[in-house]
């Protein structure tokens, strides 16, 4: 897996040793990037959550995203995240985030903080109700920007649930591997 645009095109991002993660495919990564827009993530804050190798927070922000939370559940991950925005020169003045945390653990800790993104990245794993349940947590009009998406990255065949407050906006398939990506409408944005 490498960084497929921006600052750190072309650099490697390897699986963290010992972690059990299946990393989003650069074919993937790029056909999702491009359906949110190829002029760049400028000023964004993105969530990384199930981040893994940190594959897709580290696009983001090498896409130009002022700020990317990454957040998993296994430690090895998210040092790995770590040490890779700092390697990459991704995150210069120390703003990103990184939760050694589950899932819906992550999320009301950054709700409880009164974080806010633009782009919310939800890989979890495919056989596992984590990902389910984090997509029905029912805050999610709270942590997300008005006009923000959220991409959710599941096994072909198996559709997930639209999150309350969001609607899906596209789905793209790419053999056995599927996106649901929802929109999060300027009229519904929290106060």
């Amino acid at each position: 897996m490498r960084i497929t645009t921006g600052i750190a095109k072309g650099r490697q991002v390897p699986l963290p040793k010992g972690a059990a993660v299946r990393p989003t495919s650069d074919r993937v990564k790029q056909a999702l990037f491009n359906i949110l827009g190829p002029g760049g993530l400028q000023g964004w804050h993105a969530l990384d959550l199930f981040c893994g190798s940190g594959n897709l927070g580290l696009e983001a922000l090498s896409r130009g995203a002022d700020l990317a939370a990454f957040c998993d559940h296994d430690r090895r991950c998210v040092e790995q995240a770590r040490s890779l925005a700092q390697a990459y020169g991704l995150d210069p003045q120390g703003r990103c985030l990184f939760l050694a945390l589950d899932g819906l653990s992550s999320l009301e800790r950054l709700r409880r903080e009164g974080r806010r993104f633009h782009l919310a990245l939800l890989d979890p794993p495919y056989q596992s109700e984590a990902g389910p349940r984090c997509l029905a947590w029912p805050h999610w009009a709270s942590l997300l920007q008005a006009d923000a998406w959220l991409c959710y990255e599941h096994e072909t065949g198996k559709g997930p649930l639209a999150p309350a407050g969001l609607s899906l906006a596209r789905q793209a398939s790419y053999g056995s591997t599927s996106l649901a990506i929802y929109r999060r409408a300027a009229e519904e944005a929290a106060p």
